[in-house]
């Protein structure tokens, strides 16, 4: 009940028309997901499978500092869900400092090669939409739609980027000199470092 009065969910039914009542819907992924944890506790004799998710930096898994790690739960059956490095501080300072290493040559790359980049990324997301739709139900409860719905936004979010990459322009500005204008072009700034909320991990992220 207090999901059905979310913002959130409010947005779903916005964003998909013809999808049922969350109430049904909660009734029948239920159902569906205790066909497929009862398909997972005949795989992993009687244990449903945890995901373990490391912090990724530098384009290598890597634990947090002192190995800390958080567990979180399926809403549905009380057991871990995922297992997940609990990164400090100092962990996420490093990440955008490492980042940043990456940041002159990426701000370098012309164009037609981010904008190539940025859709892989969209179709590389849609390849694996099973897998994100998987672990979007058992972390947080969310229907199958929802979980879907995710992952196609997150993806067309990632094409407008890249279509943006030929799109940014600068501006002639009007000069108190006579005979002469200012110009200002755009430019990347630099990093940014941001925590992804749970309600939507995929499009938020």
């Amino acid at each position: 009940k207090i999901y059905n009065n979310s913002p959130d969910n409010r947005i779903l039914k916005q964003c998909i028309p013809n999808m049922i009542s969350f109430e049904h819907a909660s009734g029948t992924c239920f159902r569906k997901r205790s066909e497929m944890i009862a398909h997972l506790h005949a795989d992993t004799g009687g244990r449903a499978k945890v995901l373990s998710a490391e912090l990724l930096i530098d384009g290598v898994a890597v634990a947090a500092t002192g190995k800390a790690t958080f567990d979180r739960l399926d809403p549905v059956t009380r057991e871990v869900a995922t297992r997940a490095a609990a990164a400090s501080v100092e962990d996420a300072i490093h990440a955008a400092n490492v980042a940043a290493r990456a940041f002159p040559v990426w701000s370098a790359t012309p164009p037609t090669q981010r904008r190539a980049c940025l859709n892989r990324s969209a179709d590389l997301l849609l390849a694996r939409t099973d897998d994100f739709v998987e672990a979007i139900i058992s972390e947080t409860g969310g229907t199958r739609g929802w979980a879907i719905f995710n992952c196609q936004l997150a993806a067309n979010i990632l094409r407008e980027a890249a279509a943006m990459t030929t799109q940014l322009n600068g501006e002639t500005i009007p000069s108190d000199k006579p005979g002469s204008f200012a110009m200002s072009t755009r430019q990347p700034c630099g990093v940014v470092l941001s925590m992804a909320p749970w309600n939507a991990p995929v499009i938020l992220a």
